[in-house]
């Protein structure tokens, strides 16, 4: 009785070792990942595709927190494609484009095309980037959310 209840403790210490351990590897990583949001300049070309259909009141929030991202503008691209919307999505978009130059609307009407998978594939047809990020309409992104993935793909 007495050899399993060592063994058990002994269990419970490695299994407690290797849950602190995992635990100070993440505190370290999360701390050097802030250090090189802060501390690098990346110069990644980056498209941001958002495929939209029927997002009238969610494209609007989507695309101002992509507005607000930390990344350089001149690197960024952001690309909405309207996936065939019957609502004012399509004049949403076609509003902020107007007013960012850095914002592209693509209309899947004028391919005679729908569906997500052929929304991005067509944004990815019109783009020279080197980096592909996606995200859906009615998503919001914290303000570095792109600037951290170019990061850790620039190395």
């Amino acid at each position: 009785m007495q050899t399993f209840f060592f063994i058990f403790c002994a269990i419970a210490i490695i299994v407690f070792a290797i849950y602190v351990s995992l635990i100070a590897s993440y505190c370290y990583g999360w701390i050097r990942t802030e250090s090189k949001i802060k501390n690098n300049i990346c110069d990644i070309k980056v498209a941001l595709i958002i495929a939209a259909r029927n997002e009238e009141k969610n494209i609007e929030k989507c695309l101002n927190s992509m507005l607000i991202q930390s990344y350089n503008v001149t690197n960024l691209e952001i690309i909405v494609v309207n996936d065939c919307s019957s609502d004012s999505t399509l004049h949403i978009i076609q509003q902020f484009a107007q007013q960012h130059k850095h914002i592209k609307c693509i209309n899947l009407f004028d391919y005679q095309l729908e569906g997500k998978k052929n929304a991005i594939r067509t944004a990815i047809a019109s783009t020279q980037a080197e980096l592909i990020v996606t995200t859906d309409a009615d998503c919001e992104a914290p303000k570095d959310w792109i600037k951290t993935i170019a990061i850790f793909l620039q190395g």
